[in-house]
Formats: C-alpha cells, sequence, structure tokens
C-alpha cells in the first residue's frame, strides 16, 4: 500500500518526469486498463499547451494528500512563469496512476477562455445537450445544429487518446468544438460526445476487460441512432469518420486467414545477378560489334 509520503513522492516524481519531457515514462505508470487510453502524445499536448500560454516551471510547492473512495489524489502547486496551476494526481493503493490533470490553482475557470475560431459564425446555429446510451454508464454530448433548410447531413465526431470530454479539451483549446461550430457555419450538423474514459474513470479502471471497442462503439453507434431519429437530418447522410485510435483496434481479427508466406531473400543469388548483370550486358570499354546479326532461326516465309 502507498503511504501519504509515498504518494506525494510519486506525484513528484510525475511532475519531474512532465518538465524533462518524458512522456512516455508517465504514460508507463498508468495502471494496465488505462494505459491503452493513454499517450505519450495526448500527454505531450497537454502540458505544451500550459507551458506555451504560462512559460516554464519555476517553483515547485508543498504537495498535499486527501483520501478519495479507492484512490488518493495529490496536488502540487506548480508557479509558472505567468502564472499558477496545481498538478492533480489519482493513485491506487499500489501505486499506479488512475487520473492526471493540471487546474487552476483557485479551482476558478482558465485564466484564458477558449476564443470561437474565426471561420465560426455562432448566428448560424443552436446546440442543445443530449445524453446517449443508457443506465450508469450513458455520457453527455452536444448536438450543433445549423439554422438552415432540412435535412441536414451530419458528422459524428470521435474523440482521440485519453479520457477526453465532449470538446477534447486540452489547456484552452477545444479542437472539436472548433470543428463542431466550423461545419455547422457551413450547414451541416455535428455530434459531439464525451468519452466514457471522462465521464465514468472509477467504472473503467474497475472492469479489467474493459478494451478500445468499449471505449468507442457503444456511444458511437447511440449518436449515430440519435441522427438517424432526428426530424432535420438527413438519415442516408450521416458521416462517422474514425479518430486517432490505429485500424486494427476498430476491425476484429481473422482467426482463419491463412498466414502470407513470403518468399526468402538469398544474398548468394542477388549478389551473383548483379556481378553477372543482364545476358545482354556489354562491357563499357569494349568495342562496338560490327558483325552483322544472325538470321533467325525460324525466318517467317515471305509469299
Amino acid at each position: 500500500m502507498t503511504s501519504t509520503t509515498g504518494a506525494q513522492a510519486v506525484a513528484l516524481t510525475i511532475l519531474d518526469l512532465a518538465r524533462a519531457r518524458r512522456f512516455a515514462d508517465i504514460r508507463d505508470r498508468f495502471a494496465p486498463s488505462l494505459q491503452p487510453m493513454v499517450t505519450a502524445d495526448v500527454l505531450k499536448a497537454a502540458w505544451d499547451a500550459e507551458v506555451a500560454q504560462l512559460g516554464p516551471v519555476r517553483t515547485v510547492g508543498i504537495p498535499a494528500s486527501e483520501p478519495a473512495e479507492q484512490d488518493t489524489v495529490v496536488t502540487v502547486p506548480v508557479h509558472f512563469d505567468r502564472g499558477e496551476l496545481t498538478l492533480r494526481v489519482s493513485l491506487t493503493t499500489t501505486g499506479e496512476l488512475t487520473g492526471l490533470q493540471l487546474l487552476p490553482a483557485d479551482g476558478s475557470e482558465p485564466p484564458v477562455p477558449w476564443e470561437p475560431p474565426p471561420y465560426a459564425d455562432p448566428d448560424r446555429f443552436d446546440e442543445q445537450d443530449v445524453t446517449l446510451g443508457d443506465g450508469p454508464l450513458a455520457v453527455p454530448g452536444t448536438l450543433t445544429l445549423p439554422k438552415t433548410t432540412s435535412p441536414l447531413p451530419a458528422l459524428v465526431l470521435l474523440g482521440g487518446s485519453g479520457p477526453v470530454d465532449r470538446d477534447t479539451t486540452i489547456g484552452k483549446s477545444k479542437p472539436l468544438k472548433d470543428l463542431a461550430w466550423g461545419l455547422a457555419s457551413q450547414g451541416i450538423a455535428v455530434l459531439r460526445f464525451a468519452k466514457i474514459t471522462h465521464a465514468h474513470p472509477e467504472q473503467v479502471k474497475a472492469n479489467r476487460d474493459f478494451t478500445v471497442a468499449d471505449e468507442y462503439l457503444p456511444h458511437a453507434l447511440a449518436a449515430i441512432g440519435l441522427l438517424r431519429e432526428h426530424s432535420a437530418i438527413a438519415p442516408e447522410r450521416i458521416l462517422a469518420p474514425r479518430g486517432s485510435q490505429p485500424r486494427r483496434h476498430h476491425r476484429p481479427p481473422n482467426r482463419h486467414r491463412r498466414p502470407i508466406r513470403r518468399r526468402a531473400h538469398h544474398p548468394r543469388r542477388r549478389h551473383r545477378a548483379a556481378a553477372m548483370g543482364p545476358p545482354c550486358a556489354r562491357s563499357a570499354t569494349s568495342p562496338p560489334s560490327t558483325s552483322p546479326r544472325p538470321p533467325p532461326s525460324n525466318p517467317r516465309s515471305t509469299p
């Protein structure tokens, strides 16, 4: 069991790894069931977004621990060049990471809020909250609906790697919200939703059989079903592009597929062929032949 002092030491180690840009090492410290959902690139992007806004880390405050329902939560004050944040680290009793966040120091909104992209026109669409799925594992979502003549084409946006919210918020950036507002300004309805790993991290952590398919498919299919039943949406014009996860997560393996047998290379044959050259190769120093060509062995008779 990780003691309070041990949990604080782990949190400080995580901060040191982030400052050293060793994000793959941070990812390896997550609980095994969460590692497929966290990538070094996501951790790097979140850290770089804050450093770009607030500057480099100057000092680190004294960590504080607080017991949670199943985990230990450690908060560490982090003083940057132009501001302060709180690193919140959630750990299991064995010291494995189950959560990692950079929060405003006073618990208020970030100092620099999100701003709509220049290509978005909020006067051209409306937004409404929706719920995808049933029961305790339902997730919140947002439907962005253009104020144009229906039926409308629609797009389901899937979050990338990691436990992200419906906007894929990273610092002050909200890339899925940018996309939704931009597309809705051009007459395309967009449905985005929080990933189950963000909305229900404890339930996911407790399910040892949880897979990447469980992370995406149930709520993506629920989103498509909701759009098909919406009166303003053309059901034959709904798209759900594949997210950033590798293709192997979306296609089940074919256990009956015969293995591919590749032809082995033979270095001796290859070298011999290279040394010999083409059958008709001529030396660069040999003079051209002036002798007439022999007649063909089977000349075609002429009438």
